[in-house]
């Protein structure tokens, strides 16, 4: 079962290597600090850096709690294992699970690639595949995605990488034929419908861009191809 135990912000690497040294099988099947891949642009360059998907935490798998808390006691540094009132309680199989999924080899959920269509994300690529119920909102220009994810009953607050690649919008153009000098307002009835689809655009539009703007980005990037 997966437990968890609490230590200073920025010291979870550092506590679980010492766990690891000092508390041993079978108290101690395994410990690990979960880790996203978050990219970061330095000077114009996208990189990747490491970073705690859950700042504070450490995750400790066991089926002797009340040994390993012993074990614990002998320790510095670590605050308490995460209870329900005075008993050690474990995470949730669905929790496990939902973590399990998401995280890949080294515990770390690497990034994901998507797309927005008609304001909606879509992932097409990475561990946020088919698991876009999770995502409260994205920062496009950043490259991340914000996440409400449950641990020990609670809804906690983290964020992952992801890369959106191409933005689809649906937009109206008018339709000269549809539009005469009786009806000079153009209604959704009097345009056609058309779906503007681009890898390159994406890098360069943002939220407040017309469809005005947006067309004309496009137009330029089908001039290459």
């Amino acid at each position: 079962m997966w437990y968890v135990m609490q230590g200073p912000t920025g010291q979870e690497g550092a506590l679980k290597e010492k766990c690891e040294q000092m508390i041993h099988r079978p108290v101690l099947e395994k410990c690990f600090v979960p880790y996203y891949d978050e990219m970061r642009k330095q000077h114009g360059i996208w990189g990747v850096v490491r970073r705690v998907l859950f700042p504070g935490y450490i995750f400790m798998i066991t089926q002797q709690p009340k040994e390993l808390k012993i074990a614990l006691g002998k320790m510095q540094g670590w605050k308490n294992l995460l209870s329900t009132g005075d008993e050690i309680v474990p995470i949730t199989s669905a929790e496990e699970k939902a973590l399990e999924e998401l995280m890949s080899q080294g515990h770390v959920i690497r990034a994901s690639r998507g797309i927005i269509q008609d304001d909606k994300i879509i992932v097409t690529e990475g561990p946020l595949m088919g698991k876009e119920g999770l995502i409260r909102k994205i920062d496009r220009h950043k490259r991340l995605a914000y996440l409400e994810m449950e641990l020990m009953g609670e809804k906690i607050q983290t964020r992952v990488s992801l890369e959106v690649y191409d933005k689809t919008k649906t937009i109206y153009v008018p339709d000269p034929s549809r539009v005469s000098q009786e009806t000079p307002v153009a209604t959704k009835e009097n345009y056609d419908i058309t779906l503007l689809s681009s890898d390159n655009a994406v890098v360069t539009l943002d939220d407040d861009q017309s469809p005005e703007q947006i067309r004309q980005i496009y137009q330029e990037t089908k001039k290459g191809e």
